[in-house]
């Protein structure tokens, strides 16, 4: 009996590392792609802030030839 308890005991906590490894894996990929995500963000915000100054640039000499 306690040998099929000591036996349970073993593939419970064999299981459970598995999950944990699983869990930790998911959790670096997650902050992988937010990261990812983050600066991908940036670059598009960097572009629009550039295409805002162009276009209120063109705005402004539109309105100074008028």
């Amino acid at each position: 009996m306690f040998h099929l308890h000591q036996r349970r005991t073993q593939d419970c906590t064999v299981f459970l590392n598995q999950l944990v490894m699983a869990l930790e894996d998911h959790l670096e990929d997650t902050w992988a792609w937010w990261v990812e995500d983050v600066a991908h963000k940036d670059v598009q915000d960097r572009a629009d802030q550039k295409f805002q100054v162009k276009l209120l640039a063109l705005k402004n000499e539109r309105v100074d030839t008028l």
